[in-house]
């Protein structure tokens, strides 16, 4: 199985822990959402250079989301929301020039949203709704291909920053139920 480049395991009654990866370097595509596997994300798939696209939403996991996770530097899709995945965002993620489509939303984030995250040139949607993330909105000035900002349901305050107002490409922006001055 080390040459397999796509895996599609997606809307199975698949349980348990996630297998380790770190043995399949060619692999680009992984769908393993809507099943219900628990426990961490093994670090050795955090460390797969080759993922264009990871999918693991609506499953169980906890843990943190890895810093390795910025090794990724084919990554384009990242869906981890509708999980128990608990920390911070890791500051790192701001380097990861193809990502376009990041989902961490319903999950047990906090914390503060790292001035990093204002640093994705190429990133298109980004949801983080309905997490637990505290103090204000970073400049996201860097972000100039953003389509979609979801922060809604967080604990968020302070005024809407300038480089948000200043998006030219934001066509959906969801920021309620926070405290938005």
């Amino acid at each position: 199985m080390r040459m397999l480049e796509d895996v599609r395991l997606h809307a199975n009654e698949l349980r348990g822990r996630l297998p380790e990866f770190g043995a399949m370097k060619n692999l680009e595509l992984l769908y393993l959402h809507e099943n219900g596997f628990t426990g961490p994300v093994p670090e050795s798939l955090w460390s797969v250079e080759s993922l264009v696209e990871l999918q693991l939403y609506s499953n169980r996991l906890n843990g943190t989301i890895s810093d390795s996770l910025s090794n990724m530097n084919r990554l384009r899709v990242a869906y981890l929301d509708k999980n128990r995945f608990g920390g911070t965002l890791p500051p790192s993620m701001g380097i990861m020039e193809t990502l376009e489509y990041f989902r961490a939303d319903g999950n047990r984030l906090g914390g503060t949203l790292p001035w990093t995250v204002g640093s994705f040139p190429s990133l298109r949607k980004l949801h983080l709704q309905s997490n637990r993330f505290r103090g204000t909105i970073p400049d996201l000035s860097g972000m100039t291909s953003l389509e979609v900002l979801f922060l809604d349901d967080n604990m968020l305050e302070g005024p809407i920053p300038e480089s948000v107002r200043d998006m030219k490409r934001l066509r959906k922006l969801h920021l309620a139920n926070n405290s938005i001055a």
